[in-house]
């Protein structure tokens, strides 16, 4: 009960009216509210890249091969380019 409708000693108990259901707070926005997307309908929100699976800190010897092994994603799916020394490395055969 609220601090108007409490009973002093002695009165008469009575029952107050049960309080009235509120609903639920609803989201002002809707799908159909959202701003279009400028790329057009159905087309895919591009995405920045990003690596899923980072290189890891590996010493090699000289003269040994190391294997590299990251996973990016993205929307356009980026491109990846390995350099050595400032150089590109030829990956057509791997």
């Amino acid at each position: 009960m609220r601090k108007a409708e409490t009973l002093k000693k002695g009165a008469d108990e009575a029952m107050a009216p049960p309080s009235p259901i509120i609903p639920r707070k609803r989201s002002k926005a809707s799908l159909e509210q959202a701003a279009p997307d400028p790329q057009g309908p159905g087309r895919p929100t591009p995405t920045p890249p990003v690596f899923i699976r980072k290189m890891r800190n590996a010493a090699v010897g000289t003269g040994c091969d190391i294997r590299l092994k990251v996973t990016v994603a993205g929307d356009p799916q980026p491109s990846l380019y390995w350099y050595h020394n400032e150089d590109l490395i030829n990956m057509e055969n791997q």
